[in-house]
Parts: C-alpha cells; structure tokens; sequence
C-alpha cells in the first residue's frame, strides 16, 4: 500500500470532463449530471481503493439545443422529510457563525 500511494504521488493527474444534462418537458426542467473520465493516470494504480465517479454514470454525447427521444419514462413516488432536527448548542453555533 505505500509504494502504491507512492506510485500514486508520482503520477500525473486524472482528467475528467464532468457533464451536465437539463430536458425540458412540458413545463418542467429535468437535470442529469454525468462525469467521463479522459485519463485515469493514477486511478490506474489505486483501482480497488479509490473511485471518481459523480454518483450519476456517463451521459451520452449531445449538442446544446438537440432533440432527445427518451426510450422509458418512470415516474417514482416518494415523499419529502423534514431534516433532523438540532440541538440547542447547535442552533447557537450556527446562528453565531451565520450572524
């Protein structure tokens, strides 16, 4: 593992071209991101250990104002929940750090 972080130190750095995706249909705005990696360089020697990745895979090439057709539509229902909630300290802090 240190001649791999050692490996990795000496490597040159990954490049990446994160993209994002806004589809407009009807009257609503829907919002894709996507990251392709170039050159992987030294996520080549840390592969098991480290990922770089947006969460989201690889979108598809595009141009800015093209038409899309998409293959399947799924509509998910869920609901929204409140966030947790916090403590008297830390409702102080926050409003002394935020004025």
């Amino acid at each position: 593992l240190v001649v791999k972080h050692y490996l990795a130190c000496c490597s040159r750095d990954a490049i990446g071209k994160e993209t994002q995706l806004t589809v407009k249909m009807a009257s609503e705005d829907f919002t894709a991101k996507g990251l392709m990696i170039v050159e992987r360089n030294w996520l080549e020697i840390y592969a098991p250990w480290e990922r770089w990745s947006t969460g989201q895979g690889e979108l598809p090439p595009l141009q800015v104002g093209s038409r899309v057709t998409p293959s399947s539509l799924l509509m998910k229902q869920g609901t929204t929940s409140p966030p947790q909630l916090i403590s008297e300290v830390e409702l102080i802090t926050l409003m002394d750090r935020n004025g």
